[in-house]
């Protein structure tokens, strides 16, 4: 047997072992394949996990941005802070079914978007998530089922995602 000397100071040097008194027999068989079973594609996007709570905090989080004004939502940050921590783990792009699966939640969202503050604070949010799950390498593979969840092809959507458009993904699915 070889061993590299790890020492910085020495070039590559290998020293040899001495051989075992001992004799020994050696059985060479070939091992079996190793085989790895990547996780279905479908299920993926399935297995993201968002529940009721979930989906009642999401729709809460909207319907505030939507219905109530500037100076209620700054006398409420706290409140609405707290909303947003608490579904910190939801995916983003789970989030966006939710807001996108309830025709009146869409139309808070397009309220919301008409105003600058509300826009700003909510993208604020959103696109961190979603560019921290782009860097991750969690976000492209769910394109499809995303896409398929909201009723629209992958084809539409995805230029967005290829820009890291995130305010135009989400102009876009508000108003489709």
């Amino acid at each position: 047997m070889f061993f590299l000397d790890p020492s910085p100071e020495t070039e590559m040097v290998f020293f040899q072992r001495e051989k075992p008194s001992i004799p020994y027999t050696l059985i060479a068989q070939k091992p079996p394949p190793i085989t790895i079973k990547p996780k279905p594609k479908e299920d993926a996007y399935a297995s993201l996990y968002c529940d009721d709570r979930d989906k009642k905090c999401i729709s809460e989080i909207i319907r505030h941005l939507g219905e109530r004004g500037k100076m209620w939502l700054l006398g409420h940050k706290s409140y609405m802070n707290e909303l947003g921590d608490s579904i910190q783990h939801v995916h983003p792009l789970k989030f966006l079914e939710v807001i996108c699966s309830d025709d009146y939640l869409k139309a808070c969202m397009r309220e919301a978007f008409e105003d600058y503050f509300k826009r700003n604070h909510f993208m604020d949010g959103l696109g961190e998530g979603l560019n921290n799950k782009a860097m991750t390498g969690d976000l492209e593979q769910h394109i499809p089922d995303f896409a398929e969840a909201v009723h629209i092809t992958k084809e539409e959507i995805f230029p967005y995602f290829q820009k890291r458009d995130w305010e135009g993904l989400v102009r876009y699915l508000i108003t489709h």
